[in-house]
C-alpha cells in the first residue's frame, strides 16, 4: 500500500482550492459609462483630430445657437461660420445618448480623435460615432464652399523660389476680380478691361466657366467654358485655404495676361471686394 504523506496532502488541498476559486470567481467587470448631463440648453461639442508625424489639426465646433469654427490645418482653413438648424438638431439628437469616454494615449506619431462636450462651465469627453463625426465634417465642408462664394481681388503673391529682384515686364498686374458664385460659375476679370453701357457699369469678364469643391480638404478644380481673353497656361486645379477674410489659393494659376511668360509663383492671396 501507498502511503501518502501529510504535507503532500495539504498541498494537494491548496491546488485544489485555488483551482476551484478561479472556476467560481466572476469575471472582472467594465466600468459603466458616465453618466452626462441631458435636456442642455446650452453646450457646445468640438470634434478633433489632431498629432501625427507631421503637426496637424482639424477641428469642427458646433454650439446650441448654431456657430461654428472649422479649423484645418492641411488646407489652411479657419472658418468662423453658421451651422444650419438642422446640424443643431442632430448633434442635439446625440447628445441625448452619448456617453463619456476613456482618454486613450496614443502611440508615437498617431493621431488622437477626441470629441468633448462643453457645458455648464465643465468639460466631457464622450464617446464619437462614425455618424456624428461625418455630421461635423459635413457641416465644415459647407461653411467652407459658402466662404469661398463672392468677389475677390488678388493682394499679393509669393514665387515658389525667392529672386533678388523681378525686371519690369515679369508679373502681370493684379487679378481685380476672382468670382465664385453658388451655382457653381465663377469668372476671372483683369484691370482695365471692357465695361457694359448703361447704369451701373458692368466690367466684363476676361474668361468664366465651372469649378467644383472638395471644401474641407481644399482642392479645387476649374474647366473654363468661354471669354474674350483665355490664356494657355491656366493651371486648373490646386490648393485653396480661407481664414481671417483672405483666400488663398497655391498651385493652381488663372493666366498670364501681359507678361513675357509664366512667372515662377506658386501662391496667390485674394481679399474681398
Amino acid at each position: 500500500m501507498r502511503t501518502v504523506l501529510p504535507s503532500k496532502i495539504a498541498s494537494a488541498a491548496v491546488v485544489i482550492a485555488a483551482a476551484a476559486s478561479s472556476v467560481c470567481a466572476a469575471p472582472p467587470q467594465a466600468a459603466p459609462p458616465s453618466p452626462l448631463p441631458r435636456g442642455l440648453k446650452e453646450w457646445a461639442v468640438e470634434y478633433s483630430v489632431t498629432g501625427g508625424i507631421r503637426p496637424y489639426t482639424h477641428s469642427v465646433s458646433v454650439t446650441s445657437d448654431g456657430a461654428l469654427v472649422g479649423i484645418d490645418t492641411n488646407a489652411r482653413h479657419h472658418i468662423i461660420a453658421r451651422a444650419s438648424a438642422e446640424v443643431v438638431a442632430k448633434v442635439a439628437a446625440f447628445l441625448n445618448h452619448a456617453h463619456t469616454a476613456t482618454r486613450v494615449v496614443p502611440g508615437p506619431d498617431q493621431r488622437v480623435t477626441d470629441l468633448v462636450l462643453k457645458t455648464g462651465g465643465k468639460d466631457y469627453l464622450i464617446a464619437g460615432t462614425p455618424e456624428i463625426f461625418q455630421v461635423l465634417d459635413n457641416a465644415f465642408g459647407v461653411a467652407v464652399a459658402d466662404g469661398l462664394i463672392g468677389e475677390w481681388r488678388e493682394s499679393e503673391w509669393k514665387l515658389c523660389t525667392p529672386v533678388p529682384q523681378l525686371a519690369p515686364g515679369d508679373i502681370d498686374a493684379a487679378i481685380d476680380t476672382l468670382a465664385f458664385k453658388n451655382d457653381g460659375s465663377f469668372s476671372v476679370t483683369w484691370p482695365g478691361g471692357p465695361r457694359t453701357t448703361g447704369v451701373p457699369h458692368v466690367q466684363v469678364p476676361d474668361y468664366y466657366g465651372r469649378y467644383t469643391l472638395e471644401p474641407a480638404q481644399g482642392y479645387f478644380q476649374m474647366r473654363i467654358e468661354g471669354g474674350r481673353f483665355i490664356p494657355t497656361d491656366v493651371v486648373n486645379k490646386g490648393q485653396f485655404g480661407i481664414a481671417d477674410g483672405t483666400l488663398i489659393i497655391r498651385n493652381a494659376w488663372f493666366g498670364t495676361k501681359q507678361a513675357r511668360k509664366k512667372p515662377d509663383i506658386c501662391e496667390l492671396t485674394f481679399v474681398r471686394k
